[in-house]
């Protein structure tokens, strides 16, 4: 299976517009790369005769029947929530820790209003996290997902926070899980952990985990982010994430625990030093905003959430 679902991925991505760069090259190359979907138009129609040339006949067949289903496929791209938050309301959201988030005028990036999220480590109830969380569409394990946003930090600070969360349920008796996506900023730039175990009972000696840079902050400015995931705890899973535009992730392999349930979207202030309200810091406060969220099903594309 996940052999098969590899090359069918290879065979769609050639065959859909707004994925492949270059089709002629892809084709080439299909039988031995995985091929990524990229914000680009498609070159241009190809020959069978051309493809027949190239790759074996069983790859073959899968390209063509791509080809037949893309249309259908496009048409039936669901777009399974959407926020601008010009509506000014947080429907579809439900607080985590602290219920303090506010609809704004002012930063945005496109439309009328953001959502601003802010920490006060002193002064709020729960010291640690201002977040909101996402509650439909959870994420099912063996699919896959096109997710984008867009959010603007002033500063984060050398106590950096977690900005947002694809949230792990764990199964009854699992001792140990980070969460299987999480965005990290502090004043050195961004992060993007990527956290997995393929037991079914999770400990900490267990899970595996990924780092990747992700680059400057550009404090005061909307960043944003597009990621592309189909959910695995085996090798045949698929992590792309674009910022600003520009691929800055290209995982294959693990990224979630094996869990009957998968995980859930979470965006706001998430600083696990902070449970203590004692000790030094460079800062007792943070903010950010956050515009244009979007979630895509499988048939989706980069071009459908992209801020």
């Amino acid at each position: 299976m996940p052999e098969l679902r590899a090359r069918w991925r290879v065979a769609r991505a050639t065959v859909t517009a707004g994925r492949i760069a270059d089709t002629d090259e892809s084709i080439r190359t299909c039988r031995n790369t995985r091929s990524s979907s990229v914000p680009a138009t498609l070159s241009g129609a190809f020959s069978v005769s051309y493809i027949v040339g190239v790759i074996p006949i069983k790859t073959q067949f899968l390209i063509l029947l791509a080809s037949a289903l893309s249309l259908a496929s496009s048409a039936n791209a669901e777009i399974l929530f959407s926020d601008k938050f010009d509506e000014q309301s947080f429907s579809g959201w439900r607080p985590s820790g602290n219920n303090t988030a506010t609809i704004v005028n002012s930063p945005i990036r496109s439309g009328n209003y953001a959502a601003e999220l802010k920490l006060d480590r002193l002064m709020d109830r729960v010291p640690w996290r201002t977040e909101l969380r996402l509650q439909r569409p959870s994420f099912d394990i063996g699919k896959e997902y096109w997710i984008g946003f867009s959010n603007q930090i002033p500063s984060a600070g050398d106590a950096g926070f977690f900005t947002m969360q694809l949230h792990k349920r764990p199964d009854a008796g699992d001792q140990g899980g980070r969460q299987p996506l999480l965005l990290r900023a502090n004043s050195s730039g961004y992060n993007i952990h990527v956290n997995y175990d393929a037991n079914a009972m999770t400990t900490a000696s267990t899970e595996g985990r990924q780092i990747f840079s992700a680059g400057s902050l550009n404090n005061g400015q909307y960043t944003d982010w597009v990621i592309h995931v189909d959910f695995s705890f085996q090798s045949d899973g698929l992590l792309e994430i674009w910022k600003n535009g520009s691929m800055i992730v290209n995982y294959q392999g693990p990224n979630c625990y094996n869990d009957a349930l998968g995980p859930y979207m979470k965006v706001g202030i998430y600083i696990p030093g902070w449970k203590s309200r004692s000790g030094a810091t460079d800062a007792n406060k943070r903010t950010i905003y956050y515009d244009e969220v979007k979630v895509g099903d499988a048939a989706s594309s980069y071009n459908e959430v992209a801020p």
